[in-house]
């Protein structure tokens, strides 16, 4: 009987860390800066300092909706997530 609950205590744990290990490192309690939700990732701007952002944000454009390939710091010191094509159309202004 002590193997069993012990085998199961162990199977829930490896669950869980392999669950955690998933979640890409969205662990921050912060807010995010775009939508208010969390949990968050710190992303490193351009000025050094952190900017959170949820899963969502981070993978979805801005400006569009697409899947995100590119990132830049905008003028607030804020991490922008964008698609290539919204990325070429800033990058020409």
């Amino acid at each position: 009987m002590r193997k069993r609950i012990l085998s199961l205590v162990l199977c829930f744990i490896a669950a869980v860390s392999i669950l955690c290990s998933c979640s890409g490192g969205y662990t921050s309690s912060q807010n995010c800066v775009y939508c208010g939700s969390a949990p968050t990732k710190s992303f490193k701007t351009s000025n050094g300092s952190d900017c959170y952002v949820c899963e969502w944000c981070s993978t979805t454009c801005f400006f569009c909706g697409a899947s995100v390939s590119k990132h830049y710091t905008n003028g607030f010191d804020e991490e922008m997530f964008v698609c290539a094509d919204c990325y070429a159309e800033i990058a020409s202004w």
